[in-house]
Order: C-alpha cells, then structure tokens, then sequence
C-alpha cells in the first residue's frame, strides 16, 4: 500500500524570476510484512530566473526524511542543485541539474554519513500529434522498502497525445536501477 499527499506552489517575483515551494509525504505499508515499512517526508524550494527568451537559470534545494517503521531508523537527505534550461526552439527543450547531496541518519554505524552527487536531466519534445518526455535521475532515495536507502538510476519517459478537447492519453514508462 502506498499513500502519497503532495502539494506545489510557484509565485512569480517580477517578470523573469519565479519562486516555487512544495512538499510531499508518502507512507509505503507492506500488509504481508515482505518489505521495510516506510515513512518519507520531503520539502524543496527553488528559485528560476529567465535570462534571455530561451535560458534559465536555477536553484533548487531539497530535504528529505526517510523513516524505516520497523526498525526505528531515520536517513536525512540534504540536497542542492544548480540548474540550466534551453528552449531550443517552439518544440524542443532541454534541462540539467547538479549539485552535492549530503546524506546523514539516526545510526551512522547503519547508514554512515556521506557526500554524493545528485544529477538530473530531461529533455521535451511537442510535435502534431502528441507530446513527448525523457527524464534521468541520479540519487539517493528510501530504498523502495527493499533496502535501507539506495541510491538510484531512473530512466523514465512519457508519450501523450490530445484526443479531441476532453480526451488525453497518456502512456509512460521507467526503468530503476537502485544499489545500497
């Protein structure tokens, strides 16, 4: 069973510089005891600041609690990223972020504490007959109720076309390659 609250905001502060805010907190439940019961709890803020017609400029910063239940473990996740956007034309756009991530827990003799790098991508298409996304990520995450904590490859993307004005279809796939 997996539950997810969420909540986004994003204000703009003059013309070209955008602030956002949000939060999350997920809880994963594994009802024939298979798995690590998991409470997550992230925040981020982010400020976007357009440079020219197609270049923006960001930075975003993230933290993350993740809660393993049943064994009364905490991991917190520190993450800071520098960001660069380009539109490349009316269709085509691309986005790269990176910055430090800075993992600590309730044990470091469990979970030690340590620096990583956090890197992601995306790349967006429109064409006539649909919208295309490809995304990678790299990361430390809660393990998936696998492992306590794991870092993370994800490769996803996502295909929607508009049928009609009330009709959209969407197919989206991923792939996750997760090491402890």
């Amino acid at each position: 069973v997996d539950n997810i609250a969420s909540v986004n905001l994003a204000r703009k502060l003059d013309f070209a510089t955008t602030f956002t805010l949000g939060g999350t907190a997920t809880q994963l439940r594994f009802l024939d005891g298979n798995g690590l019961d998991t409470d997550t709890v992230s925040a981020n803020a982010g400020l976007m600041r357009r440079l020219t017609a197609r270049n923006t400029i960001g930075l975003q910063y993230s933290y993350s609690v993740y809660t393993f239940t049943d064994l009364n473990l905490s991991s917190h996740v520190n993450t800071a990223q520098g960001s660069f956007s380009r539109q490349w034309g009316p269709h085509l756009s691309t986005s790269v972020s990176a910055g430090p991530q800075w993992i600590s827990s309730s044990d470091n003799g469990i979970i030690p504490a340590s620096t990583r790098v956090a890197v992601s991508a995306s790349l967006n298409d429109v064409f006539k007959f649909g919208r295309a996304t490809l995304n990678y990520s790299q990361g430390m995450n809660g393990g998936s109720g696998l492992l306590i904590g794991a870092e993370a490859d994800v490769v996803s993307g996502q295909f929607s076309r508009q049928f009609g004005r009330r009709v959209d279809v969407t197919m989206t796939g991923s792939y996750m390659r997760t090491s402890g």
